[in-house]
């Protein structure tokens, strides 16, 4: 196999506001056409990390290289750039306002325009084009600012929380896009602290927490590293009374909740699955899904954390 290029590297970079540390030595490759997850719960220092890359922020600690080369005006225009507060012009005509973001990355507005056209046709958003940007509902806004993030045709795509506030149709419709550019060549930094999508489209991911790395590599290794004993439980219908009573069971060391009736069980080497659904009928439960899985990023996630906190006490 020949070997990966590396688009994006950080070297123990830091930056700190006032008494906050935002971003704590933290270092990481993006390699090329890959999916780089840059998860962590809100104020992790996600956005703080994104910034430096982009050069957004130009006093900090450490280095960033892009594509073997330190950061310049030639380097922005590899960018495609979608930030967590959407940045369209909310009284400009939808065609507009993308386009007008296309020319800053240094094509003409005529290319702008055309190409603006070919992705609205071909994300069927043509009806929206003579709108206003302030009369389109989130998604479709989230829609246009995809679009006027790769018009320009980037290498590399960073885009900071793109599911924030979207329903299911809208996410499925960025996982979707994200999937694509990938298979286009594209190298994406991806910036969530939704471990679950993480979990479906991230090849290799880094995880912080109060601006320190505290997971990082391959998402694929990472779960085999921390691999524990899990099961998915799905109830037949809702029980708010679940996880009270289901952690009463004797070896269970973790309740992840994903919905209303679905969880996550996280449990001990003496215990084993069978064991766990004979209690849980035991306690009235109606059980629809019962599957043994491996542990999710997110609950290897808590699983760190919790174990970071205890060590410093």
């Amino acid at each position: 196999m020949p070997e990966e290029k590396t688009a994006v590297k950080a070297n123990c970079i830091s930056k700190q506001f006032g008494n906050t540390k935002a971003v704590d030595n933290v270092s990481f490759d993006v390699k090329t056409g890959q999916v780089f997850g840059l998860l962590g719960p809100n104020g992790a220092g996600k956005t703080t990390t994104i910034r430096i890359i982009l050069n957004l922020i130009e006093k900090y600690e450490g280095t960033i290289e892009i594509f073997g080369k330190k950061f310049s005006e030639k380097t922005k225009n590899l960018f495609g750039y979608l930030p967590e507060e959407r940045g369209l012009y909310k009284n400009e005509k939808t065609i507009d306002a993308a386009a007008y973001l296309g020319t800053l990355k240094g094509i003409s507005k005529k290319q702008a325009t055309k190409e603006t056209t070919r992705l609205m046709q071909e994300l069927n958003l043509l009806e929206y084009k003579n709108k206003k940007i302030f009369e389109l509902s989130k998604g479709t806004q989230q829609k246009m600012q995809i679009i006027s993030s790769i018009i320009h045709n980037p290498a590399l795509l960073v885009w900071d929380e793109p599911f924030s506030g979207l329903d299911p149709i809208s996410t499925k419709f960025v996982i979707e896009t994200i999937k694509k550019q990938k298979e286009n060549g594209k190298t994406i930094i991806l910036s969530t602290h939704n471990m679950g999508i993480a979990e479906e489209i991230c090849d290799n991911v880094i995880v912080i927490n109060k601006g320190r790395r505290v997971l990082y590599g391959n998402l694929k290794e990472i779960k085999e590293r921390y691999s524990e004993n899990s099961v998915i439980i799905e109830l037949s219908e809702e029980n708010k009374e679940f996880e009270k009573n289901a952690s009463k069971i004797n070896g269970i060391k973790k309740i992840l909740q994903k919905n209303k009736k679905e969880f996550e069980l996280i449990f001990g080497i003496g215990l084993k699955p069978e064991e766990i659904l004979r209690e849980l009928i035991k306690k009235g439960f109606s059980i629809k899904k019962f599957e043994e899985t491996s542990p999710s990023l997110e609950s290897i996630f808590l699983s760190v954390v919790e174990s970071e906190q205890w060590m410093k006490t």
